[in-house]
């Protein structure tokens, strides 16, 4: 973003064109005189309210969402690889196909958040809030979930392959067809979760929490599952072997 334009100028622009009667983001971006391209990568956007925004196909490749409110924000398809929306409130927002590799999300409130499709490599989740998201198919190799909220979301097909998710909440979560590839879940509440046919071998499960879970034809090969809990798991057509 250019030096000329600071955060109150900026801050305005934003207003003009989310009060503006068009939901064509080239439009948009033409009437306040800003090219998305130039104007929002690195912005200095923490903290401001940004909810209901329409956003999508925007760039914003290492730009500061830290605090910011975008609850029920569009940015699908959108760059955002390296922004960092810790602790900012994305609850029920859409970020479909969206590119958020690097993205930093430690503490933020993803609720019922639409993450299917998007990219999220090497991304910062610790700690976060996503009740209810719909993470089918988004690739999250190698982030880290630990201690993160993931009760009742739909991860079925996510790439997870080298997660940390340590002492991460999935309890009746749906994690069909998931890719476990030597993640990490030590500690995890994975209480009634649905993991039918997913891939968890060279896992560590060490001391997780399993009870009541479905493990029907799922790949446990190699797996860690040292002082698990597996009451009453369904281990029909798993594979167990070292």
């Amino acid at each position: 973003m250019g030096e000329e334009k600071s955060q109150p100028i900026l801050l305005s622009l934003i207003k003009r064109v989310l009060v503006a009667e068009t939901d064509n983001l080239e439009q948009l971006t033409a009437m306040v005189g800003l090219n998305l391209a130039d104007d929002f990568t690195a912005a200095d956007l923490s903290y401001t309210d940004l909810s209901q925004a329409r956003l999508m196909a925007a760039d914003f490749r290492g730009t500061d969402f830290r605090g910011a409110n975008l609850q029920g924000a569009n940015l699908c398809n959108a760059d955002l690889r390296g922004a960092d929306f810790s602790r900012a409130n994305l609850s029920m927002s859409h970020f479909r196909s969206a590119n958020l590799q690097g993205v930093s999300l430690g503490g933020a409130d993803l609720r019922g958040i639409r993450l299917d499709g998007a990219n999220v490599r090497d991304g910062d989740l610790s700690g976060a809030d996503l009740r209810g998201a719909d993470v089918r198919k988004t690739d999250l190799t190698g982030v880290n979930l630990s201690e993160a909220k993931l009760g009742g979301a739909y991860l079925q097909g996510a790439k997870l392959r080298g997660a940390n998710l340590g002492s991460a909440i999935l309890s009746r979560a749906n994690l069909q067809g998931t890719n476990f590839i030597r993640a990490h879940l030590g500690g995890a509440d994975l209480r009634c979760v649905d993991l039918s046919y997913a891939n968890l071998s060279r896992a560590e499960l060490s001391e997780a929490n399993l009870k009541g879970a479905k493990l029907r034809g799922t790949n446990l090969k190699g797996a860690d599952l040292s002082l698990a809990d597996m009451t009453q798991v369904c281990l029909i057509r798993a594979n167990l072997s070292y």
